[in-house]
């Protein structure tokens, strides 16, 4: 296997990032890299299982996840027979399989896809670009942050 770049700095950053938690410098979060909570268990379904996958549920350093949650918007998942629609397919994409930033990447990708297919209703390729967004811009902070 060849590491890219990226790969190596997110191997570094667990390494300090594991060594401040262990230091007591640091605390952790699980982060839910699909969120808010509310608005996925009201779509049931694809959105919950996608947003229950452990790749998708990484350990991050405390500070590092505030610091996406003040950054980074949730998607906007209404209206929500849109949003359902964006998540069918999620479970042949093989996240549960994938490390933490290939998922992101995978489930980014999928739902770009969504937001470019003639077929898909406005409103569906709405939901899905916003997703596809939230997605890409969560990726420093996991970079930044992710300990296991």
């Amino acid at each position: 296997m060849e590491w890219s770049r990226e790969d190596s700095q997110i191997a570094i950053n667990r390494f300090n990032n594991t060594g401040r938690v262990l230091a007591g410098m640091e605390r952790l979060d699980e982060h839910h890299i699909v969120w808010t909570r509310k608005q996925i268990q009201a779509l049931g379904g694809a959105a919950v299982w996608t947003r229950n996958l452990k790749p998708l549920r990484p350990r991050v350093i405390q500070s590092s996840h505030k610091a996406l949650h003040a950054n980074v918007n949730p998607s906007n998942l209404l209206p929500q027979e849109h949003a359902r629609y964006v998540f069918r397919g999620v479970e042949e994409l093989g996240l549960q399989y994938m490390p933490t930033m290939q998922a992101v990447d995978a489930l980014a990708s999928h739902m770009g896809r969504v937001s470019l297919r003639s077929s898909t209703s406005v409103q569906a390729q709405r939901v899905a670009q916003g997703i596809e967004q939230c997605l890409i811009e969560q990726r420093p902070y996991l970079v930044d942050g992710m300990v296991v």
